[in-house]
């Protein structure tokens, strides 16, 4: 039996976008490489720069592929974290309610407004929340300077349930 992870990659653009990785080096150069800014269309193709007005995420799965007697199966999608795009993150203190997460946002910039980013508040928000920099491929939100960003964690995990499924076989 031959088992082999897929690595899932979700956004909602206007439409879900959807794509699934062999491997977490092309998961990770198509997260780099993916424009929050626009508007996707069903097939998962760009067609404006009009996505400016909310705050912009995706989130993680992975799904493993089995080849049995001939046959390809997949598993269901389990999701892992989901992140918020923003080079940086901090939280506000809000008169006479709970703190607001203040993030730092990418939009498209138009003739009017040639800024490419922008302050976006977000009132309820968890301590599971988390902000990604999709430029520089970390995780600003909560600082993960001392301990691993939870994208590698989820990659590590991933890795290690493909292993501990081959140990059976």
């Amino acid at each position: 039996m031959i088992v082999k992870p897929i690595y899932v990659f979700e956004a909602n653009a206007y439409n879900i976008v959807r794509r699934e990785f062999p491997d977490s080096k092309s998961l990770y150069k198509f997260i780099k490489s993916f424009d929050f800014t626009k508007i996707y269309d069903e097939n998962g193709n760009p067609i404006d720069n009009n996505y400016s007005c909310e705050t912009k995420r995706f989130r993680l799965g992975h799904r493993l592929s089995f080849a049995i007697d001939g046959y390809n199966v997949k598993s269901d999608v389990v999701w892992g974290p989901e992140f918020y795009v923003g080079r940086s993150a901090s939280v506000l203190p809000q008169p006479g309610g709970r703190p607001a997460l203040e993030i730092d946002s990418p939009k498209a910039a138009t003739v009017f407004d040639n800024a490419c980013y922008q302050k976006l508040l977000k009132y309820n928000y968890s301590s599971l929340d988390k902000v990604f920099d999709t430029k520089t491929m970390r995780q600003v939100y909560p600082s993960a300077r001392v301990r691993e960003s939870d994208f590698v964690r989820f990659i590590r995990a991933v890795s290690a349930k493909k292993y501990k499924i081959e140990k059976i076989k």
